[in-house]
């Protein structure tokens, strides 16, 4: 009952994304990675797996796995047909840059590496959540310093914020 609610709410959080085939399979798919951790914590909960996962080395596998898992959503939530989505995630997944549809810029390069700095030093220093207590003059250059981040690296250009593209 509770993995069929997580599904149906992620379902919806996807056609809530938009009004495309390609925005259901995105939240159809974050359904699924929740249902998979679930059952995969409920499985390994005081294994020797467990263990070792919750080891603080191993933060950074198990953060850089859930990126990946989350850039490879983006697959279904750009394109405008599934055909297209199931490309890119063909592409994606064999390392093939495909350069009408996907470009592995240097901009991308440089906002993954940041990404992935930002969740480790997340996972293991809740640095997001001590930042936020800050004052509002360690807030704001920190904040201008990732907006600038997200802005000169650019993933592919200019993009059209997607709202607008209905």
């Amino acid at each position: 009952m509770l993995y069929r609610n997580i599904l149906v709410v992620m379902v919806l959080v996807g056609l809530w994304h938009g009004a495309n085939w390609t925005f259901v399979a995105w939240g159809a798919y974050h359904g699924l990675l929740l249902i998979g951790y679930r059952l995969f914590d409920r499985a390994t909960k005081g294994t020797a797996i467990d263990k070792v996962m919750k080891k603080r080395w191993f933060v950074p596998f198990s953060v850089g796995a859930m990126f990946a898992a989350f850039v490879l959503s983006a697959a279904f939530f750009r394109p405008k047909t599934l055909q297209t989505s199931a490309n890119q995630r063909f592409f994606i997944t064999l390392s093939i840059a495909v350069p009408f549809v996907f470009l592995l810029t240097t901009g991308t390069i440089v906002l993954i590496f940041i990404s992935l700095f930002l969740a480790v030093a997340q996972e293991r220093s809740q640095f997001i959540d001590r930042l936020a207590l800050q004052p509002a003059r360690i807030q704001i250059p920190a904040y201008v310093c990732a907006f600038l981040a997200l802005e000169l690296f650019p993933a592919t250009g200019p993009v059209p914020f997607v709202y607008f593209q209905f």
